[in-house]
C-alpha cells in the first residue's frame, strides 16, 4: 500500500523523537529516496518542525516542540479512528 503524505511526514518526524540525526540515517529510518527526503525535510523546516543545524563538519536535523506535538496528535487520531475500524 502506497503512503499517503501524511504518513511521510510523520515517519520522518517519528524518527526524530528518539534525537536528532544526520539526513542519511534519517532518510533511512524513514525509507524515503533522497529526492523526495529533500523535500519533504525542506517543507518540514519551513513550517517549523523541524530545525537544521549546520556545523562545520555537518549538518542534522532535530524535531522541535511543533513537531513533536504534531506527531502525539497523528498518533492520537490513528487510535480515534481505528476505533471505527475504516
Amino acid at each position: 500500500m502506497r503512503r499517503t503524505r501524511i504518513d511521510i511526514i510523520c515517519s520522518i518526524l517519528t524518527a526524530l523523537e528518539k534525537g536528532s540525526m544526520k539526513p542519511t540515517p534519517l532518510l533511512s529510518k524513514a525509507n524515503l529516496p533522497h529526492p523526495l527526503f529533500k523535500k519533504y525535510i525542506a517543507e518540514l523546516e519551513a513550517a517549523g518542525l523541524v530545525n537544521k543545524i549546520l556545523s562545520a563538519k555537518s549538518t542534522t536535523y532535530e524535531l522541535t516542540d511543533e513537531g513533536t506535538q504534531y506527531v502525539r496528535e497523528y498518533h492520537r487520531f490513528l487510535k480515534f479512528s481505528a476505533g471505527f475500524r475504516l
